[in-house]
């Protein structure tokens, strides 16, 4: 997709008077080296305590938090704050935009800077994993959960320039994390050239300070700029944030400040009086807008959002190139247009034929042009495959009108053998599109519609790979509480991984130690897609507050959502991690055959099978215990009022 730089945009925000003097007469790497200076210094809130500046600086008219990334609205109380997720719309947590591994990890600095870590949706922040943004025309979108939809998609990048897997945003949220990235580039800029040296990094970063960006990440990044002017909910996030870091992202008060950083202007001095300029915001000056097929004499319809900033004249749009294709309306006000509003383009052709032409928007010294192409066929019309996910894609036709007396077309779907099973089959010809379900991954297959003798043209489309997930699940909140040289009490974590078949590396930092089977604990361990849970504990010689991301990577994919805290202080005793415990903490698992029942004080055991038959009575001295004899199967320890299941494998 072609493409021009970002044009300047109007002064949004509310800085104090003289906040960018420092920047004045500067461009290019000095205008962000200056920002830097301005901004790098702030009032860093903690990791805990984004969740209350959320309240003020993400949230709904009706005082729910707003999320990017589902179109859940959430409450602020800590009961719906993740904790575990199985479905969109289950909790939100604090979403790294840019991810934790690229600069190493880590809750301080740029980890609880809340210019880049956002409230978002637990199961889509899963999905998004540490994959850069970018487009996937093809990508998938997470089911929805009742009325709760996922926004966003994963996929292999379709935007020139990079082929890997790729996270896209939904539209309307495409320009708040452009400005984001850019706010990082600045507030960071010291740090940024170091973060190729980790996780995915160097497929978004550049290894510098400036341009900081790949080449096509800083397309990518003003295309999406551009396209998403800056909006009320993030002028109202920058004054939250600046109330509370005392900094403030400049990309949201001075867009324009992004043309003289990486635009067209970036070897020309900005001055605050740069921002007073007319712009085309969207359509983008440059773009080219493909209509697709359909069959000749039919007309073919589009929409765009005509939209600009700081106009004061009418705005005309024209199309020249081509009689075939037509614009309407052939003009719209100022005032609507700093607005926004749709206008729609027209295609229809009386011989088949590949058709171009040129649509011109202008109002003033402010203008866009963007390319037009479409494609008249004889007989029936297949159109592109969209929602392409690893089992299933949605075909697309034109309703001509030469459909059976049913109203009906056959839509023939074939992979390299032959027939799909199923197909063909009978589909409404004014649908105009139909979901393929139940295909295999990484295969080809085509489709053609058929009617009254007709044969449309063929569509070949190939499934994706499946992506590949992992989620750890826990209990409430993950903190433990130990006294120093004392272990912890041990949690219990379970783990969820799909579409993976190497091994599984889980990581965190000290104090925080990991396990397999209770006895050999480290801060790293590997484990298989076939193992299901995994133990953590903190074991500290020196007093104080900790906290860690628990990292799970498999190949390419990292997920690094989990967080765990502790405390570590004299006198303060062990705690039971999960539920309370009146008289004691306790814990029973299986080893080798057998079930073991550790506790920090005597207590009466009884061991049930699932019939409820009991296969042990007795009383348990502190420590360990082992109950052996057991066969195979699923028993019930019962300790009290309180019992936990224990698989012997």
């Amino acid at each position: 997709m072609a493409m021009v730089l970002a044009l300047p945009i109007a002064v949004f925000g509310a800085e104090p008077t003289g906040y960018y003097k420092s920047c004045e007469n500067k461009g290019g790497s000095a205008l962000l080296s200056a920002l830097q200076s301005v901004i790098g210094s702030y009032n860093n809130v903690g990791y805990d305590g984004l969740y209350d500046l959320y309240e003020t600086s993400d949230v709904y008219p009706d005082g729910k938090i707003w999320d990017m990334y589902s179109t859940k609205h959430w409450s602020p109380t800590s009961s719906e704050r993740c904790g575990n997720y199985k479905s969109v719309g289950d909790c939100y947590n604090r979403e790294h935009s840019i991810p934790q591994s690229w600069w190493g990890g880590g809750t301080s600095g740029q980890g609880s800077d809340a210019f880049v870590v956002y409230p978002t949706d637990g199961k889509v922040n899963g999905q998004r994993s540490n994959y850069p943004y970018g487009e996937c025309a093809y990508g998938e979108t997470l089911s929805p959960n009742g009325s709760v939809k996922a926004l966003g998609k994963c996929g292999s990048c379709t935007f020139p320039g990079y082929t890997g897997t790729v996270f896209e945003p939904d539209d309307e949220y495409k320009g708040d994390f452009a400005r984001t990235y850019f706010y990082i580039a600045a507030c960071y800029n010291s740090k940024v050239a170091q973060w190729t040296k980790n996780g995915s990094a160097a497929d978004f970063m550049a290894g510098n300070s400036y341009p900081v960006f790949k080449d096509w990440a800083v397309k990518l990044l003003l295309k999406w700029h551009s396209q998403d002017p800056v909006s009320q909910k993030e002028l109202d996030r920058n004054e939250a944030v600046y109330a509370e870091q005392r900094n403030r992202n400049p990309f949201i008060d001075h867009p324009e400040m992004v043309d003289y950083i990486w635009g067209a202007n970036a070897s020309q001095k900005w001055t605050s009086g740069a921002a007073g300029l007319p712009q085309i915001a969207t359509p983008i000056d440059g773009d080219i807008i493909n209509m697709g097929n359909t069959a000749v004499a039919t007309k073919a319809t589009t929409y765009i959002v005509v939209k600009g900033v700081n106009l004061t004249e009418t705005v005309s749009l024209a199309i020249t190139g081509s009689d075939c294709f037509s614009v309407e309306p052939a003009t719209i006000s100022a005032a609507d247009a700093l607005a926004g509003t749709q206008a729609t383009i027209s295609f229809v052709a009386s011989t088949a034929g590949v058709y171009t032409a040129t649509l011109t928007v202008k109002s003033g010294t402010a203008s866009s042009t963007v390319s037009l192409q479409a494609e008249a066929r004889d007989g029936l019309v297949a159109n592109e495959a969209t929602d392409v996910t690893s089992s299933s894609f949605v075909a697309h036709w034109v309703n001509t009108g030469n459909a059976d007396d049913n109203g009906c077309y056959k839509l023939y779907v074939l992979d390299p053998v032959g027939a799909v099973e199923g197909f063909p089959v009978d589909v409404q010809a004014a649908d105009e599109q139909y979901r393929v379900d139940g295909l295999q991954p990484l295969t080809s297959y085509v489709y053609s519609l058929r009617s009254n003798g007709l044969r449309s043209n063929t569509i070949r489309v190939t499934t994706t790979e499946p992506m590949p997930f992992i989620e750890i699940l826990f209990d409430e909140e993950l903190h433990f509480v130990t006294e120093p040289g004392v272990p912890s009490d041990v949690a219990e974590l379970l783990i969820d991984i799909e579409n993976i078949t190497s091994d599984v590396n889980v990581a965190v930092n000290e104090p925080f130690q990991l396990s397999t089977d209770k006895a050999d604990w480290s801060t790293s361990i590997s484990i298989s897609p076939e193992q299901d849970r995994i133990y953590m504990r903190v074991l500290s010689a020196t007093e104080g507050q900790y906290t860690t991301a628990i990292t799970a990577s498999a190949d390419a994919y990292i997920y690094d959502d989990a967080e765990a805290t502790a405390t570590v202080a004299a006198g303060s005793g062990v705690v039971e991690f999960g539920v309370d415990v009146d008289y004691h903490t306790w814990d029973a698992y299986a080893r080798s055959g057998a079930i073991i029942v550790e506790t920090v004080r005597p207590a009466a055991v009884a061991i049930y099978a699932l019939d409820g038959a009991m296969c042990f009575s007795g009383d348990v001295p502190t420590g360990t215990a082992t109950i052996e004899g057991l066969p195979v199967g699923i028993y019930i320890v019962a300790i009290g009022d309180f019992s936990r299941s224990v698989l012997i494998k």
